[in-house]
């Protein structure tokens, strides 16, 4: 069983979806029907184009996640063909946590240009609504050797299979 089967059999399922980038043709949540759930995109044309297409109960913020909150920097897509994302305001996952989850996560998604580890750190794992059930993160395919380890290491000592 793929993933996706497997998600779309939970219902009222919570997500949260760190840097969701296009709604619809980018999208690893679109489909979870009936879930609910936080979008965070640092560019703010696509955090707006996402607000356009998200369902009910699901917010869709404008920030760039690491591992500091409260910030202004700049951040860089893989693909060249994006502009650079400037003075993007920043967030951690915890912070992120205490003030829009509304409900502990079963699914994140991480799609991080290679921010994946730094970001998953900044959690507050010692609070249960804050730990996702299943991380599914697109650094885990990462062409940098050591982004990908990071990821892994972090998620096996926390206990994740993966």
């Amino acid at each position: 069983m793929t993933i996706g089967k497997y998600l779309n059999r939970i219902r009222n399922g919570y997500f949260v979806d760190c840097g969701a980038n296009n709604p619809i043709h980018m999208s690893n949540t679109i489909k979870l029907s009936n879930w609910k759930g936080v979008i965070i995109e640092a560019d703010p044309e696509k955090a707006s184009n996402i607000r356009d297409f998200e369902p009910t109960g699901v917010t869709a913020l404008n920030f760039g996640l690491t591992n500091v909150s409260g910030t202004k920097t700049s951040f860089y897509e893989n693909d060249s063909k994006y502009k650079p994302i400037k003075d993007a305001m920043t967030i951690n996952l915890a912070d992120l946590c205490h003030k829009y989850y509304k409900a502990k996560p079963t699914l994140m998604n991480i799609d991080l240009e290679g921010l994946g580890a730094s970001v998953l750190q900044s959690n507050d794992w010692s609070n249960n609504k804050c730990v996702p059930d299943i991380i599914h993160s697109k650094d885990l395919d990462s062409k940098n050797p050591s982004d990908q380890a990071n990821i892994e290491n972090f998620l096996k000592n926390n206990s994740y299979i993966l």
